[in-house]
């Protein structure tokens, strides 16, 4: 016999997951509409066969029609649609309509930087900033005809952002 508490594990928390993993849910969401904590979901994960292979398999199965989007978008796609209209006197017509997509350059980048890094990951340059001090002089009007200046020395507001050498 098992030491520690029974399982929450109920076999509509099996029927349910394929359900929500295609609606994108994370496993936080996951563990939050059955009332446990995520831990726990982790738990059935690794210790469940039967939860293990339904939430691979569908996991799998979303993360393959993703792909398979991101694939076809990149590429540009031709969509068919079938339309019926009906005229004024009942006549009914039965419409087909292509319509060509162009590829998506963004679609593209997503998924070379992602398949292939080592060529297409995209690098930001690394900024320093410089936040140097300024010196401030103000001059202020005095009844009297008198004037006092206010020399300081302060931090810009806004760091001006200079490119850090690659080079190290």
């Amino acid at each position: 016999m098992p030491a520690g508490r029974p399982s929450k594990l109920r076999e509509e928390f099996l029927c349910k997951i394929p359900e929500l993993i295609r609606a994108g849910a994370s496993q936080n969401q996951i563990a939050a509409i059955f009332g446990v904590d995520q831990s726990v979901v982790s738990r059935w994960i690794k210790n469940n066969p039967k939860f293990y292979i339904t939430w691979n398999y569908e996991k799998a199965l979303a993360d393959g029609k993703i792909e398979d989007a991101v694939y076809r978008r990149a590429l540009g796609v031709t969509t068919r649609e079938t339309r019926t209209k009906e005229d004024s006197d009942g006549n009914v017509e039965t419409v087909h309509i292509e319509r060509e997509h162009a590829p998506d350059v963004e679609a593209a980048k997503f998924w070379l930087s992602n398949r292939r890094p080592e060529s297409w990951k995209v690098t930001q340059p690394e900024l320093e900033m410089n936040a140097s001090p300024i010196q401030v002089v103000v001059n202020i009007p005095r009844p009297g005809n008198k004037e006092e200046t206010i020399i300081a020395e302060a931090l810009p507001l806004i760091p001006r952002p200079e490119l850090k050498s690659s080079n190290k």
